[in-house]
């Protein structure tokens, strides 16, 4: 059986319509492979720029660690140096009451030495005044 005249038209247009749609299918591919390919470079142009952001923000990272540390210790050091200011301080106050009770005894035994000086010169006066010839020769 010879294939019609008919069936063999059919069979034309069955072929020319496939190859239509291969081309079709081929061009979308194409324009698809294109569009794909800008984003893979697109993407690729991200993940460097990322990369660099992110070698940036580790950079960025260890300074503000540094930072922190470095503040860290001058927050130790003020501390020490408060602390120290106080030891000092507690001993400037108990030297100055230690000064205090020493003035303090000082003053009493100057006034029991000006007394007692007083007396003396009370006795020497008094004693001067019974011998009237013994204080002149």
């Amino acid at each position: 059986m010879q294939p019609t005249v008919q069936s063999q038209a059919r069979l034309k247009q069955l072929v020319w319509v496939l190859a239509l749609l291969l081309l079709a299918g081929a061009v979308y591919s194409g324009i698809q492979i294109r569009s794909l390919n800008g984003e893979i470079s697109r993407l690729k142009a991200d993940a460097r720029e990322d990369a660099t952001a992110l070698a940036a923000a580790r950079r960025d990272l260890i300074e503000a660690r540094q930072a922190a540390e470095a503040a860290a210790r001058a927050q130790r050091d003020t501390q020490d140096r408060a602390e120290a200011a106080e030891r000092a301080r507690a001993k400037a106050e108990s030297v100055a009451k230690s000064t205090d009770a020493v003035r303090t005894e000082l003053e009493a035994k100057l006034k029991a030495a000006e007394a007692a000086r007083a007396e003396a010169e009370a006795k020497l006066k008094a004693a001067a005044e019974k011998e009237p010839g013994k204080a002149q020769q």
